[in-house]
């Protein structure tokens, strides 16, 4: 009987170690934060940290693409049409060969059709902004 009861003391003790790390898992650790939110039409806002936020297409209609790359730092829903502010990334090579990027201190403007499947660059902001 001392080793049923051990037994089951040792598998209780487990279990509940199991389930808290399971529970601090979805709290601490890489990814934790990234989410991809649908928009319109098959397009979705993807945060993958940093500056990986990025707009895709991944609706039936054409193949999966990222449309609108890092960074994106604001977007608006105007009709069918998908209004993007974005800070574009520049990767370059130091001298040892170690590939680099970082954000340009510009800001683009961007229109997608969501219904027509086009993106087109735009010179108007459209009141949206970078950070």
């Amino acid at each position: 009987m001392s080793f049923i009861k051990t037994l089951k003391t040792v598998l209780s003790i487990s279990l509940l170690i199991f389930i808290i790390f399971l529970i601090a898992a979805s709290f601490i650790g890489p990814g934790v934060g990234d989410f991809s939110k649908p928009i319109i039409n098959g397009y979705e806002y993807n945060f993958a940290g940093g500056d990986g936020i990025v707009i895709d297409y991944l609706g039936d209609d054409m193949p999966h693409k990222t449309i609108v790359d890092a960074r994106v730092d604001e977007y608006r829903v105007d009709g069918d049409k998908l209004l993007v502010a974005r800070r574009p990334r520049e990767i370059y090579f130091d001298q040892d060969g170690a590939a680099i990027g970082r954000l340009l201190p510009i800001c683009e403007y961007w229109t997608i059709d969501t219904k027509k499947h086009t993106t087109l660059k735009s010179v108007d902001a459209n009141g949206l902004h970078c950070k």
